[in-house]
């Protein structure tokens, strides 16, 4: 892992990531990241450092007309994106909340909820780009939330499990191996959640693809006019105005639970 990522791991440079965030995202986090990129068997996977903008959000606010938001921009540490029928499609969201060591109640509470609200907003705009794909394959789709605090890493993903219903559920999480003597450990941990991740972002990708074929074959019925255009079933329905998010997973204190409606 150390060989692959090319970490410096010098005592002057083990210090600096503990300075900044801009460091720990420059000199470790998004190392990580890249490898996932490099090793995907989907050679359209990108990750894009930050600060990025996320055009899920952006797209939203113009749907919504809101022209007071017109001008703002919803920005993260880092996101993976893939080309999926043409189109740039957003899975993943990354917030690293300050320099390694730092803990913020408030601030990682922010970026707890902000990462709720951005991965949801992915997942609505996969079904806005391929509203006619069938419910059952939407709801095999997962959105991943990466957020690094304190010393650790903790690996989020969000799904659709009923209409109107989404659930953000924590499924792993590891410390980060800032310092690599005897620490083969916290090195395996961290191994083991980007596997997980890389592997979850395939798999999502093969049934996004599978949803943009099945938009097609819909949109392609209803201009040969074998299909009413009444009787289609659009995906937006599922998670516009009124969808909760549940979220599973004890992460910071006093927050085991959060319920958050879009409005």
């Amino acid at each position: 892992m150390k060989v692959l990522m090319g970490i410096p791991v010098n005592a002057q440079k083990q210090q600096w990531i503990r300075q900044s965030e801009a460091n720990y995202s420059g000199y470790f986090i998004w190392e990580l990241f890249k490898i996932v990129t490099e090793y995907s068997h989907n050679k359209t996977l990108c990750f894009e450092v930050g600060e990025y903008k996320v055009q899920a959000i952006k797209n939203e606010i113009i749907r919504r007309g809101d022209k007071e938001l017109e001008s703002c921009s919803y920005n993260v540490d880092g996101c993976h994106t893939a080309l999926v029928g043409g189109k740039t499609i957003e899975l993943s969201i990354l917030e690293v909340t300050g320099h390694c060591g730092l803990f913020d109640i408030a601030r990682a509470t922010q970026d707890h909820v902000k990462g709720g609200f951005g991965v949801l907003a992915l997942l609505q705009e996969i079904a806005h780009v391929f509203e006619f794909g069938s419910l059952d394959t939407f709801h095999k789709i997962r959105i991943y939330f990466v957020h690094v605090l304190e010393e650790k890493i903790r690996l989020w993903s969000i799904e659709q499990v009923s209409r109107g219903v989404c659930v953000m559920e924590l499924i792993e999480m590891a410390d980060m191996p800032t310092n690599f003597e005897d620490n083969e450990m916290c090195i395996r941990d961290v191994t083991n959640l980007f596997c997980m991740y890389k592997n979850g972002l395939e798999k999502s990708l093969t049934q996004i693809e599978q949803l943009e074929r099945e938009h097609k074959q819909v949109k392609l019925s209803v201009s040969r006019k074998t299909v009413n255009p009444a009787s289609t079933i659009s995906l937006v329905d599922s998670l516009e105005k009124g969808c909760i998010l549940k979220i599973k997973g004890e992460y910071i204190p006093g927050y085991p639970d959060l319920k958050v409606s879009t409005s």
